[in-house]
């Protein structure tokens, strides 16, 4: 199914479903008094359904979460598409999978989730997601004795009743600090070396020893406003190649994504054209994250790549309009190098609750429009030249 029937799926038919759980939920907690978990809890579940990047910003609380308790059975449900990440992660002892391919299985997904939790019943669930009727109904389905989630401010929302414990969302928060919120603490930040357990890359040919620089173009079906135009990405990386020659930029993505590769391919020169690898659809996602943790520079929209090279700690130059970057960006630090650039549009972030992180443009993105590859490679020149010149970066590859 397609982002945008999803969204109203949900939230149409969702949300009365949501108001019959809550409903439900009264009066069982009037009838019969909750049952209490004494000690640590020996199961932990977390959900988290849509969106690569929010679920590599999650990690940092699952870590969190196997730290506090250790013994403690951590299963995470998600959706198909994130399971090849989530099993790179140490940490993380199960994943129920939620089938998003079409209602039937959707509803097929559900009835199973019901049947495993009947038979293993959890003491502790934590709902990952801010917005979503099905992640309310998920948890409701669950057998568990204590569920958190957050409050949304949508007119007409009951998810907040189905949690015991409902966290306000507080827009000015790093989604990774807001997740964090869940158990009610703050949690370190997770070490490379805590994160996905990732081979080393063996950098054979097209690649050889040139710099490697990764190219996202597109952003996922969620919200395809966050897409640059593909004109302004091929001017921009002429530029960039025109000052780095040495470099080799690799086009990453999905088999269905290799339609942009071939557009911004089209657009550049031929010499231009030969500095570039087309890896869409060539990699699965293990070994995608094996790539991107060996690449000197990502250059991305906002997507799930660009939260997987600032995860490996690989520096990015990356480019934002409907949604904030100091809420999902790369966050830059002592050891960590990111340039996040973006316009000063009215409209701009529009992606909220109120419109269910629907960009109300309906494409007509000026956001990513009015933001020319001109201005864009005069802000990255600094930030390429400041990367080079660190003494703190691993690699001084980009000095001048």
């Amino acid at each position: 199914m397609n982002f945008l029937l999803l969204k109203r799926i949900d939230r149409f038919v969702g949300t009365s479903l949501v108001g019959a759980l809550a409903c439900w939920q009264k009066i069982k907690i009037s009838t019969r008094r909750k049952k209490q978990i004494n000690g640590h809890p020996k199961s932990i579940v977390v959900t988290k359904y849509l969106g690569l990047g929010s679920i590599v910003h999650l990690t940092h609380t699952l870590h969190r979460l196997k730290e506090k308790y250790p013994a403690a059975k951590l299963t995470v449900v998600t959706s198909k598409a994130n399971i090849d990440f989530l099993r790179q992660v140490t940490f993380v002892d199960d994943i129920v999978a939620v089938d998003l391919k079409s209602m039937v299985s959707l509803v097929r997904s559900l009835f199973m989730i019901f049947l495993h939790f009947r038979r293993a019943p959890a003491d502790h669930l934590y709902d990952a997601e801010f917005l979503t009727n099905f992640s309310a109904i998920v948890a409701h389905v669950i057998k568990v004795r204590h569920r958190v989630g957050f409050r949304t401010a949508l007119a007409g929302s009951w998810r907040a009743a189905v949690f015991d414990e409902a966290i306000v969302i507080d827009h000015s928060l790093h989604i990774t600090k807001q997740f964090k919120q869940l158990l009610g603490e703050d949690a370190p930040k997770v070490s490379k070396k805590n994160g996905a357990s990732v081979g080393a890359f063996n950098r054979t040919p097209p690649f050889g020893d040139r710099n490697i620089v990764g190219v996202n173009l597109n952003a996922s079906g969620m919200a395809s406003e966050r897409r640059w135009p593909m004109g302004h990405f091929a001017d921009y990386l002429t530029q960039f190649l025109t000052a780095y020659p040495d470099s080799q930029l690799v086009l990453t993505g999905l088999p269905s994504e290799k339609i942009y590769g071939e557009e911004l391919l089209s657009l550049i020169s031929p010499d231009v054209a030969r500095s570039f690898v087309d890896a869409t659809g060539r990699t699965s996602l293990p070994e995608l994250m094996e790539l991107i943790s060996n690449m000197d520079l990502m250059i991305s929209v906002d997507s799930g790549p660009l939260a997987l090279a600032a995860y490996f700690g690989v520096p990015t130059i990356s480019f934002w309009g409907p949604e904030s970057p100091d809420r999902y960006g790369p966050q830059s630090g002592e050891n960590a190098h990111h340039l996040t650039l973006s316009v000063n549009v009215k409209c701009s972030p529009c992606l909220t609750e109120a419109n269910y992180k629907t960009a109300p443009c309906l494409g007509n993105n000026i956001c990513m429009k009015q933001m020319s590859p001109e201005w864009a490679w005069s802000q990255s020149k600094s930030f390429l030249e400041e990367l080079g010149q660190s003494k703190k970066a691993q690699k001084q590859l980009f000095a001048s």
